[in-house]
């Protein structure tokens, strides 16, 4: 049961994506899960009556008919590995999902099978990892939400109340997907340009961040968008994009992990029409 719990409480957290706690006047003892967790992590005697708190917190937040149903657990975990560092983190997972499996009985010579519904502990539907450093920031924060978009908002922004932090995993991610929707999105609208000509650019784009260990934007407009029409097209599109004053930087380290999880989408987009 203690391996089969591990694997449903943490196998989902794959990518360096974090979060922290926020609140609408930048006072972090307003965010109520950051109020309980500090709690728990300054007196753990304190667990049991904070989870109770989270667990009305959630229900005050999931009263909507659209919000599904399900089980809640609440972890401490001791000495979580993240990043070559052994920490103490506070876990908060909630099953929406049940899967049919069938169970097989051999008792007294005669196999009796029987179906029942559970828990896979192979998917996470909604979870997080409250981690026990930075807390003047918000805390270090891992969120899955394996639902549709629309189901996570409250997940996200009404029960946990997380914004990302703009660290390179963000940025460089943050910087791809602007990239990505400036040539799906924007260029057709001002310049002639061929399907193979937005594959080029898309292809040499992600070359620029697999090649370098740090971004610099005039250095990837040069090599990359070339054409000072084009880049002074990407400059405007790219002040409309919604990167506030503390997302934008001119120059901030690549991170690989984002880079690899972008390759993917870039793939899915990189699909040549039948008359290439």
């Amino acid at each position: 049961t203690h391996h089969a719990l591990l694997k449903y409480f943490l196998s989902g957290f794959t990518t360096p994506e974090y979060y922290r706690f926020a609140s609408g006047d930048d006072h972090l003892e307003d965010n109520a899960i950051f109020r309980f967790a500090s709690s728990i992590f300054s007196n753990p005697q304190t667990f049991h009556k904070n989870t109770i708190n989270i667990a009305q917190r959630l229900y005050e937040v999931t009263l909507l008919p659209t919000i599904r149903s399900g089980e809640l657990f609440i972890a401490l975990f001791s000495d979580i590995h993240v990043e070559d560092s052994t920490i103490r983190a506070i876990g908060i997972f909630k099953s929406e999902s049940k899967e049919s499996y069938l169970k097989l009985n051999t008792a007294s010579n005669t196999f009796k099978i029987k179906t029942d519904t559970g828990i896979s502990i192979g998917k996470l539907d909604k979870g997080c990892l409250i981690l026990n450093v930075e807390k003047e920031q918000g805390f270090k924060v891992l969120a899955v939400d394996a639902l549709s978009k629309s189901e996570a908002q409250f997940w996200i922004n009404d029960f946990l109340m997380i914004a990302n932090r703009t660290d390179s995993y963000f940025r460089t991610r943050n910087f791809l997907d602007l990239t990505r929707q400036y040539v799906d999105d924007q260029m057709d609208q001002q310049f002639q340009v061929s399907k193979a000509d937005k594959i080029d650019l898309l292809n040499r784009s992600m070359n620029f961040f697999k090649s370098k260990d740090r971004f610099d934007q005039h250095e990837f407009e040069e090599e990359v968008l070339e054409d000072p029409s084009v880049i002074e097209s990407f400059r405007s599109y790219e002040r409309n994009f919604g990167r506030n004053d503390t997302d934008a930087a001119d120059s901030f380290e690549i991170s690989a992990q984002a880079v690899k999880r972008q390759s993917r989408v870039f793939k899915s987009v990189l699909k040549l029409d039948k008359n290439f």
